[in-house]
C-alpha cells in the first residue's frame, strides 16, 4: 500500500478542491491515522485489516473483492462520518476514508498492475523484496521534493486525534504523528534514478488520478 507522504499529498490536494472541509489539520491527520496501528505493542495484521476497512475483502495485500472494499469505506463514511458530533471529528473521519481509498487505488493501479507485468518471470516473493524498498524510497523522495511539504507538516502537527470505533487509538496516533514529523523522513536525499518499478512521473500520475477518483465518490455531500 502507499506510504504516508503519498497519503498526505493526496489529502492535501483534495483540500484544495473540498473547500467545505473546515478543519484541514484533522483531515490531514486522519489521512495517515489508519497506519497508526503499527504503533501498537501487540500489532497484528488483523488490526490493519480493521483500520483500513478491509474486512471481507481477502488476505491483506491479496485483495479478492474490490467492490466490497469500496462499499466498506463508503458505508463507514455514511455511518460515522456524516453523523460525527463535531466538524473536527468529521474531518478526521473523512481523512481516514481518504486514506483507505488511496490504498484501494494503490492496490488496484500500482501493486496489481506491476504484479501483472513482472510476476512471472519474478516470483511474488522476489517482487515484494524488490518493490517495497522503492515504495518507501519514492515516498521519501516526494516528501523531499513536494512544494506542499511544509504546509502538510504544519497541518499534521496541529491535528487533533480521535479514538475511533475501537479501531484507532489516540495514543498510537500521537506516536505515529511524532514519528512522521521527526523521525521517518530524516536522513539523506533519496536517489530514485535507478528505480525499476516507480518513478516521479508515475507517482505524480497516481496522485492526480487518485484525487480525481476520490473526488468523484461524492463524500462532500455529507459535510455539514
Amino acid at each position: 500500500m502507499a506510504y504516508q507522504m503519498i497519503h498526505m499529498e493526496v489529502a492535501y490536494r483534495l483540500l484544495k478542491i473540498w473547500n467545505q472541509v473546515r478543519d484541514p489539520a484533522e483531515f490531514i491527520l486522519g489521512s495517515v491515522a489508519p497506519d497508526s496501528v503499527h504503533m501498537a505493542k501487540d500489532y497484528a495484521v488483523e488490526r490493519k485489516i480493521r483500520s483500513h476497512l478491509f474486512e471481507g475483502c481477502g488476505e491483506w495485500s491479496n485483495t479478492q473483492d474490490y467492490e466490497r472494499w469500496n462499499s466498506n469505506i463508503l458505508n463507514f463514511w455514511g455511518k460515522f462520518g456524516k453523523e460525527a458530533e463535531t466538524s473536527k471529528e468529521q474531518a478526521f473521519i473523512m481523512g481516514v476514508c481518504v486514506h483507505c481509498f488511496t490504498d484501494y487505488y494503490n492496490d488496484l493501479n500500482i501493486w496489481r498492475k506491476l504484479q501483472g507485468r513482472y510476476v512471472p518471470p519474478m516470483t511474488l516473493e522476489q517482487f515484494r523484496e524488490a518493490y517495497y524498498p522503492e515504495a518507501r524510497g519514492i515516498d521519501r523522495w516526494l516528501y523531499q521534493h513536494s512544494s506542499h511539504t511544509e504546509e502538510i507538516r504544519n497541518l499534521l502537527e496541529a491535528g487533533q486525534p480521535y479514538c475511533l470505533c475501537g479501531i484507532l487509538q489516540t495514543e498510537q496516533i500521537e506516536r505515529q504523528k511524532y514519528h512522521l514529523l521527526y523521525e521517518q523522513y530524516e536522513g539523506e536525499k533519496e536517489d530514485i534514478s535507478g528505480y525499476r518499478f516507480l518513478s516521479a512521473e508515475k507517482i505524480e500520475e497516481f496522485v492526480e488520478t487518485t484525487v480525481s477518483k476520490i473526488h468523484g465518490k461524492g463524500m462532500t455531500d455529507g459535510i455539514r
